[in-house]
């Protein structure tokens, strides 16, 4: 299904359990939008390149379905194009359940910065990332659950922005934190000059690091869950930096981190130039609060 450059403002509504099913075709995507502000909902789409795919500039919104076993990304919002995916289960997809690349721009998880409720995705089991922002695009993440893909929960590269979790729209609209559990590898990777704003999420019993932050990458990581992964916390390497809150102040964006049951490795692990400042909180691991080579900048206070 291809809904062309021409078409504006259409929703298509699938009824009675409608499926789409691509499984014909996997050199195309099963849905693919060029037009604007276009609406794909309730429908269970099988199969294709991409489940749904956003191109050329395409602008829509990908709400209520359930959509699985693209030989690629489930969602892929490419090429400069705009999305919503809100209320989704994505799961079983070749490789990243969403994909935000080409300088393309999404809210997944919400209804837009004046949301009052959360509209979350399930991103599961797919076989790269659970969601991934890449080639200078923008995505703000908030009441996803995402787990148990191959790789990442999430990952932010080269050269791209994300909001993760609370108030990633308008602040005082309201607050749902992601919960990112038992990937495969790290739960948030930021990497290759990219930044995020990580903020009150639940981010444990992922197989490496629950938070890394490389290559020349920053983040603000404030008031997160971070436990039992099997390696650090907050893993910070090659010229990188974090904030972990602020050294003062009340409002989430502020507050430290915290551990309730360890990680594997160090709470703050530092490699290579990079820093971390803010406050260390009950951030922990096996091998104790820190781990910083002298090439590192700590200025974490308590």
């Amino acid at each position: 299904m291809v809904i062309g450059e021409g078409r504006r403002n259409l929703a298509i509504v699938g009824r009675g359990g409608a499926t789409i099913n691509g499984s014909g075709n996997l050199n195309a995507p099963t849905v693919q939008i060029r037009g604007r502000g276009i609406t794909i909902k309730g429908f269970t789409i099988i199969g294709g390149r991409h489940g749904v795919q956003l191109i050329g500039g395409g602008t829509g919104t990908v709400d209520g379905n359930l959509i699985k076993n693209a030989t690629t990304h489930g969602v892929g919002v490419h090429n400069g194009s705009v999305a919503r995916i809100v209320d989704n289960t994505i799961e079983q997809n070749g490789f990243n359940g969403i994909c935000v690349c080409e300088h393309s721009v999404a809210d997944i998880g919400f209804r837009g910065d004046f949301a009052t409720q959360a509209s979350p995705n399930i991103v599961r089991n797919n076989g790269t990332n659970g969601i991934l922002v890449a080639d200078a695009s923008y995505a703000e993440i908030e009441s996803n659950s995402v787990y148990s893909n191959i790789s990442t929960g999430i990952a932010v590269d080269n050269s791209s922005s994300a909001k993760i979790g609370f108030q990633s729209g308008v602040a005082g609209t309201f607050a749902s934190a992601n919960t990112i559990e038992f990937n495969g590898n790290r739960g948030i990777l930021v990497a290759r000059s990219s930044s995020a704003r990580i903020v009150e999420n639940f981010i444990r019993s992922n197989t490496g690091d629950g938070v890394g932050v490389i290559r020349a990458a920053h983040a603000d990581i404030a008031a997160n869950a971070i436990d039992g992964n099997t390696g650090n916390g907050v893993f910070i390497n090659q010229n990188s930096g974090v904030n972990l809150g602020n050294d003062s102040g009340s409002a989430p964006q502020d507050q430290p981190n915290n551990t309730i049951t360890n990680n594997a490795g160090v709470g703050v692990r530092c490699l290579n130039n990079s820093s971390a400042d803010g406050r260390q909180g009950t951030l922990n691991g096996n091998g104790g609060p820190q781990g910083f080579d002298t090439s590192c900048v700590n200025s974490l206070i308590p």
